[in-house]
């Protein structure tokens, strides 16, 4: 079994070998919760970090988030149609994941969303039919991953 105690490291509360959530709360937060929830009940069971779940109150959250894409493992990008727009916070935290030298796990959440340039050559997993099937796979890729 993991273990999912945070461990305070200069200031912040780091989560050992979790895996970083990406999505709009605009259109991808109800698919964001149950990747989440599936994903920490396994099996295998994964830690993930999810800013509806660990942002601190009275902290800085910006903060918080760039120390959770530094000390992650990889981040998930969940791609809906807002996820990917120009403006979204999500291009920003993929943008300091790739500055850190993290991998990224592009997920399809929506079928109109298209893989924003910069992260084209990675493979992507289709969520938007066989949602059973590629959270197989995904599990499959974070247990190579681990």
């Amino acid at each position: 079994m993991r273990d999912t105690t945070p461990v305070r490291i200069d200031g912040f509360a780091r989560m050992p070998d979790h895996f970083f959530i990406s999505y709009s709360s605009v259109d991808g937060l109800p698919f964001s919760l149950k990747l989440a929830d599936d994903l920490a009940s396994g099996p295998p069971a994964f830690t993930v970090w999810l800013d509806k779940r660990h942002l601190r109150p009275s902290e800085d959250w910006d903060e918080q988030i760039a120390e959770a894409i530094r000390a992650c493992k990889a981040l998930i990008f969940v791609m809906t149609s807002d996820s990917i727009a120009a403006t979204s916070v999500c291009k920003q935290e993929w943008t300091r994941a790739l500055r850190y030298k993290k991998p990224i796990i592009p997920l399809l959440a929506a079928r109109d969303a298209e893989i924003p340039f910069r992260l084209e050559p990675r493979q992507r997993t289709n969520f938007t039919s066989a949602n059973e099937s590629a959270l197989a796979k995904l599990r499959q890729h974070l247990t190579w991953m681990d």
